[in-house]
């Protein structure tokens, strides 16, 4: 089903986090297996997402519902994205 839309994940993080790209380097090697894009915006672009996920950065994020926080390891990461649908 090459037509079928690929999901957009939103990561929120922070410039210069070791988190946060690390997060993101696992995300670019699952996409091309699960189908999936994703955005980087940083947390502090905003002072609502500052306050609700700043503290708990990286957040992975599928519109409100959250799929991930802080570190994660590949296969887990892997196993929520599958649980999630994807």
């Amino acid at each position: 089903m090459s037509g079928a839309p690929v999901p957009e994940l939103l990561l929120l993080g922070r410039p210069l986090c070791d988190l946060c790209e690390d997060l993101a380097a696992q995300l670019d090697t699952l996409r091309p297996a699960l189908r999936f894009g994703y955005r980087f915006v940083d947390v502090d672009s905003t002072e609502e997402l500052a306050n609700r996920y700043g503290p708990r950065v990286p957040v992975l994020l599928d519109g409100d519902i959250e799929i991930c926080t802080g570190p994660i390891a590949t296969p887990a990461l892997e196993a929520a994205l599958r649980s999630h649908g994807l």
